[in-house]
């Protein structure tokens, strides 16, 4: 993998997660303390990816539970604020162990998006990737309350 998508997947990454934050900042009426967020990764040696993540949101005072992918369940998401899944994780350790659990889950794994239900079963058709794209993404803070 070339540093351009490392730093293009890690980027994404980043913006997915200040985005599931502004969700759930948003969508809670009273604004509770940020709680745990389990983080699934390939390994439990942090990548710069998987540590710039891992920064971020213990920056915004959410403590991580790090599980190494083929030691994580689907009961280690019980009780926690967020479940975060890392492109590090090989899909088949990850697979559908995270898809129905009652908390909110980010993963940047093109890989598990068929097995969390987020897409078809086709790589190339239902998703995948396209090489040479330019497209941004601009996160923005909601200005009015969302309605009851």
């Amino acid at each position: 993998m070339t540093i351009f998508k490392k730093v293009t997947i890690t980027t994404l990454a980043l913006c997915l997660l200040v985005l599931a934050q502004s969700l759930i900042t948003t969508f809670v009426t009273a604004t509770p303390a940020p709680g745990s967020v389990l983080f699934v990764v390939g390994s439990v040696t942090l990548n710069r990816g998987d540590t710039a993540i891992k920064n971020r949101l213990e920056s915004k005072g959410y403590a991580l539970i790090i599980k190494a992918e083929s030691d994580s369940t689907t009961a280690d998401a019980n009780g926690k604020s967020l479940v975060v899944i890392s492109s590090t994780v090989t899909s088949g350790q990850v697979n559908t162990k995270f898809r129905d659990v009652a908390v909110p889950v980010v993963t940047y794994e093109a890989l598990i998006f068929d097995d969390m239900g987020m897409t078809g079963p086709h790589s190339g058709n239902d998703f995948g990737s396209t090489a040479g794209q330019t497209q941004s993404l601009s996160l923005m803070r909601r200005t009015r309350s969302p309605p009851d």
